[in-house]
């Protein structure tokens, strides 16, 4: 049949034709190409055409043939279009062989990606050419336009059970002769990693409370203690905080120095050496951090992709959940639930822990022991079903130990999709915004470096 355009994209009208036809004679094609393409993959517009006439067919639970195809184009004023009913006969005579089935919808994807990335580039250059976005915004546009190509990608199929179990096995014996009891990254926390046995890959684990209880000194106490301690890098998006100020934070925290001193210019000659020491061990420290403020979804997939490419990063912080920018959507629960969905598909695309901060409700503050529940999760009920894992802060004694130092503070493991649930004691050093096993902190401090 001749093209209805001129022949300039990548394409294979001989795949299409095979595959076409195997889905109309076979049922196992009919299956797995539904299963792997969708209708812009085709190139030719009949194909289109024939491809939504087997759609429609199988969606109404009818026997997918030529015939019922025929039918289905002729009652719809398509059949003449696609060149009749001898095309369709054409394209079972084309069927070569089942047998390279698989290879031939290989090969229509990647013709579609082909043309994909050639419309995407030409529409980004068109932008370009008449200034229509500046700067940054055409960055983000040409981005998000390779992206949505990147997520569509060869979908994969199942995985047969038995050829997984021997790997499982290796892997259950490899650990057991290391002794190793924390299988994740550890977050630096000993009763954290021995309930959670550390950070998974591919898990979307929230760490919720309400404003000012220490949500993100945790987290960047945990970051640091996989990049300081474990040499493991890590990416934190913090949207609510500029870079100077985590920066300030990091180097207090490791210095033991109050952060109050470090901002009220009342350093000695001690805080500074302590300093000095901190700022040589954090240099070493593969830690990245992006202070956007606003970050849409899309931006922030986008810099986790790259950020995981390019530094090998295993663990992801986004500081805090409810600050992600998500245009278009209906109301505040529907952006939740997106960015929650969202979270998790990321943390499996890229096989390593995405730990997101989130606010959690007033009614915590309503309760009269203020002690968080799953139920407080801000928004969405879709938080609490997408986490693998939820911690949530709880400092019963904040209000009535204002002035002290350090302060008992319960961390909370509300839900653990492949482990118990239960509460941990750690302790936080207010001054230099540090938490500790609750024991060994009390043991290490100095008076003296709590002073503010």
């Amino acid at each position: 049949m001749p093209l209805s355009k001129k022949d300039t994209l990548p394409h294979s009208i001989d795949a299409e034709m095979s595959v076409l036809g195997a889905m109309m004679m076979d049922r196992t094609a009919l299956d797995r190409g539904l299963e792997a393409l969708s209708v812009d993959d085709f190139y030719l517009p009949a194909h289109k055409e024939i491809f939504k006439a087997i759609v429609d067919a199988y969606d109404k639970h009818r026997i997918i043939d030529p015939v019922m195809v025929k039918d289905i184009l002729e009652k719809d004023g398509k059949l003449a279009q696609v060149g009749g009913e001898e095309y369709l006969i054409d394209l079972i005579q084309n069927v070569l062989s089942l047998a390279v089935f698989d290879r031939h919808v290989e090969l229509i994807i990647e013709k579609s990606l082909n043309r994909k990335v050639i419309n995407a580039v030409e529409e980004v250059a068109k932008n370009a050419m008449f200034e229509k976005l500046k700067g940054e915004e055409l960055l983000d546009f040409a981005e998000q336009k390779i992206l949505e190509i990147r997520e569509r990608g060869i979908r994969r199929g199942f995985y047969s059970l038995s050829d997984m179990v021997h790997d499982m096995y290796t892997y259950l014996e490899k650990i057991r002769k290391e002794g190793r009891s924390v299988t994740g990254l550890s977050t630096g926390f000993k009763d954290l990693d021995d309930i959670t046995t550390g950070l998974h890959p591919s898990d979307f684990i929230i760490l919720a409370s309400r404003p000012s209880m220490g949500k993100t000194s945790l987290a960047l106490n945990i970051i640091r203690n996989v990049a300081v301690e474990n040499k493991e890098p890590v990416a934190f998006f913090s949207i609510e905080m500029s870079k100077d100020q985590i920066v300030l934070r990091f180097m207090c925290m490791e210095a033991r120095v109050s952060i109050a001193k470090a901002r009220g210019a009342r350093l000695n000659n001690n805080d500074m050496e302590k300093l000095m020491h901190a700022s040589q061990k954090l240099e070493n420290a593969p830690i990245f951090i992006d202070d956007t403020s606003g970050i849409n979804l899309l931006e922030l997939k986008a810099k986790a992709r790259r950020i995981k490419r390019e530094q090998g990063v295993k663990l992801i912080v986004i500081d805090y959940l409810q600050l992600i920018n998500v245009p278009n959507q209906e109301n505040r629960q529907q952006e939740v639930s997106l960015i929650s969905r969202e979270l998790k598909g990321l943390a499996r695309e890229l096989n390593i822990p995405v730990l997101a901060l989130a606010q959690l409700s007033r009614a915590v503050v309503r309760r009269e022991d203020k002690k968080p529940q799953l139920s407080d999760l801000r928004e969405s009920g879709s938080l609490e079903q997408d986490a693998d894992l939820v911690l949530m802060l709880h400092r019963p004694h904040k209000e009535e130990r204002i002035n002290d130092d350090a302060e008992d503070v319960k961390l909370i493991i509300a839900k653990q999709r492949n482990g118990p649930i239960g509460e941990i004691d750690l302790v936080f050093i207010k001054p230099y915004t540090r938490f500790g096993d609750a024991i060994s902190e009390y043991d290490d401090m100095d008076p003296e470096e709590v002073d503010f």
